[in-house]
């Protein structure tokens, strides 16, 4: 630059420790892109050293006027965009550097931050899911362990940088993994959520939907004989519970689904909750549940349950029936399910329940009971577990099982409360 514009490179220093102390250290940013863009004075490179003096100007012109701008340089999120685009401009010019004037060999690791850099542009923008934020600055270190791999393997290893990129990444995503699974397991308590549903005294059903995350559930009969269904939900940030509620002539219904906000939940906001149900007493109950991973009890002792559907995906699940006969003819007609893929299940029906349970030999385990109260009918896909007074049991319930990862466990022991 001082051949090109005549002017001494020591008069070049001091504007530069000048510049650099009217702005904040930002002029230093100039120096070290042309310190890569312009080329070393060497014959035979007037073509390259143009191009890198336009560059090198451009890349001035635009940390100096950014500096300048900077109060504009917001983005629609509230974010400063003006650091992410100097980074985004730095990795560039170093890429400039490896991939035209093949100085250091390092062409991977500049493409990798130009992406990394591209990224938290695109991050302050908004333009990438929410949480990616937390995301970047949690991985951050791995750039500075991703660049001395390379160093290291550079020249001992064929495509060294390639492999120093895939351990990198490797050992990120198993680090993130670790700590996201960890704080999963640890039950939070910073949400939450508690509501109350009236039901009108003409309603004779009350239809429960009910979805839950990683969450620990339980659904019992109400203490009182107040005609509403109660929930309390402890958990962490991350999750909310979407309410609905309506009333149709005779029936009502009520709908509770956990969801996670959109984009990557930040690791500070997400751990393990519990939600709690109430349903009141006397009224007809029918619920079908959907879990994740969590605990799940419903303790219908008290409860006019008519039917259950449970899916859980991982977990143990716990169900109490009640000395109570469904009065929907439906019931007959279509059994309810419980499944539990990956966990336990056991069953709570003292006499005088009469329970029958169909089981896939091909999808469970032989079952755990009480040979004295039931008996287990082997046909050819199939058992049958029948209570042997089931014919004559005030209260007969029906159930279709799967639970490939346990024996079913049914206990016909004292009801608990």
């Amino acid at each position: 630059m001082g051949e090109r514009l005549r002017l001494s490179a020591w008069a070049w220093r001091l504007l530069f420790v000048l510049l650099t102390a009217l702005s904040g250290g930002w002029a230093a940013l100039v120096y070290v892109l042309w310190w890569w863009l312009l080329p070393l004075n060497t014959p035979g490179r007037r073509s390259s050293a143009f191009v890198g003096t336009l560059l090198s100007l451009g890349a001035a012109a635009a940390v100096f006027g950014g500096y300048l701008l900077r109060d504009q340089l917001i983005s629609p999120t509230g974010a400063d965009l003006y650091a992410p685009l100097m980074a985004l401009l730095t990795a560039s010019a170093f890429l400039y550097r490896q991939i035209v004037q093949r100085v250091g060999g390092m062409v991977v690791v500049a493409l990798v931050l130009v992406g990394a850099a591209a990224a938290v542009v695109l991050t302050a923008q908004g333009a990438l899911p929410p949480g990616t934020d937390d995301l970047l600055a949690r991985s951050a270190g791995g750039l500075l362990v991703f660049i001395g791999l390379a160093l290291i393997l550079r020249d001992r290893v064929p495509l060294g940088a390639v492999f120093a990129a895939l351990l990198t990444a490797g050992l990120v995503a198993g680090l993130a993994a670790v700590g996201y699974s960890t704080r999963l397991s640890q039950q939070r308590s910073e949400n939450v959520i508690e509501a109350r549903f009236p039901i009108a005294e003409s309603v004779t059903l009350l239809q429960m939907n009910l979805t839950a995350l990683d969450t620990d559930v339980r659904v019992v009969a109400a203490g009182d004989d107040e005609r509403s269904a109660r929930l309390r939900f402890v958990g962490s940030l991350a999750s909310q519970i979407e309410q609905a509620y309506e009333e149709t002539d005779l029936i009502a219904t009520l709908t509770l689904k956990e969801t996670r906000g959109p984009g990557i939940p930040r690791l500070q906001d997400i751990g393990r909750g519990t939600l709690t149900v109430e349903v009141p007493r006397g009224l007809g109950v029918t619920i079908a549940f959907r879990g994740v991973s969590g605990d799940a009890v419903f303790d219908m002792a008290q409860a006019n349950l008519e039917r259950l559907d449970l899916d859980l995906e991982s977990g143990s699940a716990v169900v109490t029936f009640p000395d109570y006969q469904p009065l929907s003819p439906s019931v007959a007609a279509r059994p309810g399910e419980l499944v539990v893929r990956r966990g336990t299940l056991t069953l709570i029906a003292p006499p005088p329940i009469g329970g029958q349970f169909l089981i896939n030999k091909a999808a469970n385990q032989r079952p755990i009971f009480d040979d004295v109260i039931y008996a287990l009918e082997d046909n050819l896909n199939e058992w049958l577990l029948t209570a042997r007074q089931f014919e004559t049991s005030p209260a007969r319930i029906r159930y279709i099982i799967t639970v490939p990862s346990a024996p079913i466990r049914l206990d016909t022991s004292a009801a608990r409360s």
